[in-house]
C-alpha cells in the first residue's frame, strides 16, 4: 500500500451514546464499546443505545500545515507561530469528518457541513476527536504483534 493518501480513501469511526433525560432537555452519555456491545446484547437494554457512524480522511502533511496555518494567532501580544487549540480542533473536524448517517426528523441525509457540525452536541465532536486520535495511533498492544 501506497504511503501517498487517496482523496477518497475514508475509515469508519462508530461512536455509542445514550441519550438521557435531564431537566430541560436531553444529556448525551458516550459510551465505550465494551459498554455498548454489552448493552447491546441485552435484550432489556439494547433499545437505550444510539449509533454514530462517521467517515474520516486521514491527516495529510498539506491538511496538517493548513490547520495550523488558518489556526496561527495574530496580534501585538501573540507569540509567532502561536496556535489557537479550539480553532485547530474546530478545523481538524470540519476538514476531516467526511460522511455520517444522521438523519433529520422525516429520515432524510443531514449532509456534513460546517453548519451542522456547529449544531452536535460538545459531548459527541469531542468524542469523535477522540476516537479519531485513537483510531490513528498504534496501541502498546498492537504494536506487539
Amino acid at each position: 500500500m501506497s504511503l501517498l493518501q487517496k482523496q477518497e480513501q475514508l475509515f469508519k469511526i462508530v461512536l455509542y451514546y445514550i441519550e438521557k433525560k435531564i431537566d430541560g432537555g436531553v444529556c448525551h452519555v458516550i459510551l465505550d464499546d465494551k459498554k455498548a456491545e454489552k448493552m447491546l446484547g441485552d435484550e432489556k437494554q439494547k433499545d437505550k443505545v444510539s449509533t454514530l457512524n462517521t467517515y474520516w480522511k486521514g491527516l495529510s502533511w498539506q491538511e496538517s500545515n493548513n490547520i495550523a496555518n488558518a489556526s496561527t494567532k495574530h496580534g501585538v501580544d501573540v507569540l509567532p507561530g502561536e496556535i489557537d487549540p479550539y480553532r485547530a480542533r474546530d478545523l481538524r473536524v470540519k476538514s476531516l469528518l467526511k460522511k455520517w448517517d444522521i438523519k433529520d426528523d422525516d429520515g432524510k441525509d443531514v449532509p456534513v457541513t460546517s453548519e451542522n457540525i456547529n449544531r452536535l452536541p460538545v459531548a459527541i465532536v469531542l468524542a469523535l476527536l477522540i476516537k479519531y486520535d485513537e483510531t490513528t495511533v498504534l496501541t502498546d498492544e498492537e504494536l506487539k504483534n
